[in-house]
């Protein structure tokens, strides 16, 4: 197929991204119960549900997933018998929610060629809890949809007064994490992850002075909060042993044990040098033809909104010291007034471990870490980016999709120009490229695949680092080695 190429080579990282070629294209899912995949399932196609004689099939399916993952199946049911099996397996009670967090869904394309041969390109199995059914009994069938979510849906539902640890007996931080997801429902497992250079992960530390490798040691409240609530809270005022905050992500891709995935930010920090297309999964063309699977791209840039995201200007004095503690600025360059001095809680293991003295400038420090590893809707420019769908793990997985990159080519439209000397018009681009959204590090913030009518569709929800929000003035969109774009009036 003809594909236009623009200004590709100053933009690309990893292969360029192209649409899906076979004699015959059918999105293709499937939904099952238990650990096995071969278990008796409902799928897109004429043998559906074989146990009840294929009256079942999928009609629309939907995923998404950023930090945590969701899903939601339209099943088209004849007889009914499909609707008794999930009316059995939505959970219904707390302490089987562990259990229960085992319906199994695939999804993807079918690839078929006049020859007769084949090939399905298909995400990895994702597992959710089915939580709730929606059902419209008309036309002599049965319709109805399923809802299901990672488990931590179920972790907001309950309270917990757990204390971990006592005076004469203080508990690390890692192990009270640990042994608060393991006790009373719903129970899971943590993970404390960096990602490397090199794509591999490992267990991160914290800071010498605070704690080391397993963290503070101290007296661990829940004070009735649900078990991520305190979890954040316990971490708030400490960050890892490379000064970053940390990012909570639920991984849903395996059917083990529920786990909750504490990963240390994976942005550079402010100056810290960044190999960008050894993140990347590969370079979309907007804009390029019929080679190229791009539906639609959607950019916003609102810089005056990003300044309300921004954290605090500082923290007013609280308990603990009477001092004002100004902000300091991160990867901004905003001015010191940008935010507002407020004031913040110190909790019991800040007190101890800090001291008074320190307890509210270390904690406001925490507190700075942790945001910019969350909030990256901060970020001035987001977009969205409609493909053909693409069921890829890193669109997937939440785990893996937290430091990816795209990078995109975006070639402008063309028009008639004349030549000057024929006056006859010339089909041209000019310039070729668009320089302020052609990047190399459009950062990956959600995916949603939507399968419905024959047609597989994913959305990415891209974000670029901008000057003067999450970098300092004259770096160019998206940060150093992007490529992009460098604004004149930056701050």
């Amino acid at each position: 197929m003809p594909c236009l190429v623009g200004c590709t080579p100053q933009f690309q990282c990893g292969t360029i991204k192209r649409a899906i070629e076979g004699d015959n294209i059918a999105p293709y899912a499937k939904i099952f119960f238990g650990e096995d995949p071969n278990n008796p399932d409902i799928t897109v196609g004429n043998n559906s549900a074989p146990q009840w004689s294929n009256t079942a099939v999928i009609k629309s399916l939907q995923v998404g997933g950023s930090d945590g993952v969701g899903v939601r199946v339209e099943i088209l049911d004849e007889r009914g018998g499909s609707f008794h099996l999930f009316a059995e397996k939505i959970a219904k009670c707390m302490e089987k929610t562990q259990e229960e967090a085992k319906m199994g869904i695939e999804w993807g394309w079918v690839v078929s060629y006049c020859d007769g041969t084949y090939f399905v390109n298909k995400s990895p199995i994702m597992y959710f809890l089915p939580t709730h059914l929606e059902v419209n009994f008309a036309e002599g069938k049965v319709k109805f949809i399923i809802n299901g979510t990672d488990l931590m849906q179920a972790v907001f539902a309950a309270r917990h007064d757990e204390i971990e640890g006592n005076d004469d007996l203080k508990m690390p931080l890692k192990q009270a994490i640990r042994e608060l997801a393991n006790k009373n429902h719903p129970k899971f497992d943590v993970e404390f992850l960096r990602k490397e250079n090199d794509g591999t992960f490992s267990e991160f530390g914290f800071k010498a002075d605070q704690g080391g490798f397993n963290g503070p040691k101290a007296v661990w409240t829940c004070d009735g909060q649900n078990k991520l609530a305190t979890i954040r809270k316990w971490l708030e005022p400490f960050r890892t042993d490379r000064d970053k905050g940390i990012i909570a992500v639920w991984d849903a891709s395996e059917s083990r044990r529920p786990t909750l995935v504490l990963m240390e930010d994976p942005q550079p920090a402010c100056g810290e040098s960044l190999s960008i297309c050894s993140s990347s999964v590969g370079t979309y063309l907007v804009n390029a033809g019929s080679c190229s699977p791009v539906i639609s791209f959607t950019p916003t840039i609102n810089f005056v909104k990003s300044w309300a995201n921004l954290t605090t200007g500082g923290n007013a004095g609280g308990a603990g010291s009477g001092e004002a503690v100004k902000k300091e600025k991160i990867c901004s360059g905003q001015t010191e007034e940008t935010g507002i001095l407020q004031n913040i809680s110190i909790n019991g293991p800040a007190w101890d471990v800090f001291g008074p003295k320190r307890a509210t400038e270390e904690t406001q420090k925490g507190q700075e870490a942790h945001t910019r590893a969350n909030l990256v809707v901060k970020d001035a420019i987001r977009a969205e980016l409609r493909v053909q769908g693409d069921p890829s793990p890193e669109f997937v997985h939440p785990k893996l999709m937290l430091d990816k990159f795209v990078s995109l080519v975006v070639i402008n439209p063309f028009h008639i120009f004349g030549s000057g000397e024929t006056g006859c018009g010339d089909w041209l681009a000019q310039p070729g490229c668009n320089e302020v959204l052609s990047n190399r590090n459009w950062k990956i913030t959600g995916a949603d695949h939507m399968i419905k009518e024959g047609s597989y569709i994913t959305t990415l929800q891209l974000t670029l680092i901008s000057p003067g929000t999450a970098s300092p003035g004259g770096i160019p969109f998206g940060g150093p080695n992007s490529g992009g774009y460098v604004p004149e009036n930056s701050c």
